[in-house]
């Protein structure tokens, strides 16, 4: 979502921008590491929009629903995840890029302890996590 600010409008820019609340997170993250990810819970969207990229406008106010926890927080939870910009995509393929991803895509992914046995578990959305300007391989990264 780094180019919400700048020039970019496309998937992580989009939300950025349909959720303001996730800015915030522009000034106080830090650059993540190799393994780390950054959780935004409980982010509210107050726009609609249409189009993308060049495209992409403001529609409408948007009223969310979204159910919240026992906190009061939105029940939305999402994971900001860095991924490599591969200038030259072959090299995604050598060990040392792999073995990043994976430790990347495990600390995003994996379960987390819940509270009850009743808490719902979330369903995973990459928007092909590295694979449109990267250059990542979806296969690679089995985003398919």
């Amino acid at each position: 979502g780094g180019g919400v600010l700048g020039s970019g409008c496309v998937q992580e820019e989009i939300r950025f921008s349909i959720c303001p609340e996730m800015l915030v997170s522009l000034l106080v993250c830090e650059m993540m590491k190799p393994d780390e990810c950054i959780f935004l819970i409980g982010c509210e969207r107050y726009s609609s929009y249409k189009g993308y990229a060049n495209n992409f406008e403001f529609d409408n106010d948007y009223r969310d629903d979204t159910p919240k926890d026992n906190w009061g927080r939105k029940w939305c939870h999402l994971v900001a995840m860095d991924a490599i910009y591969f200038r030259n995509p072959s090299i995604q393929y050598d060990m040392k890029y792999i073995n990043r991803e994976l430790i990347k895509a495990y600390t995003c992914f994996r379960l987390r302890k819940v509270a009850t046995i009743h808490q719902t578990l979330f369903g995973i959305a990459t928007g092909n996590w590295g694979c449109g300007a990267f250059n990542g391989d979806k296969q690679l990264k089995d985003e398919d």
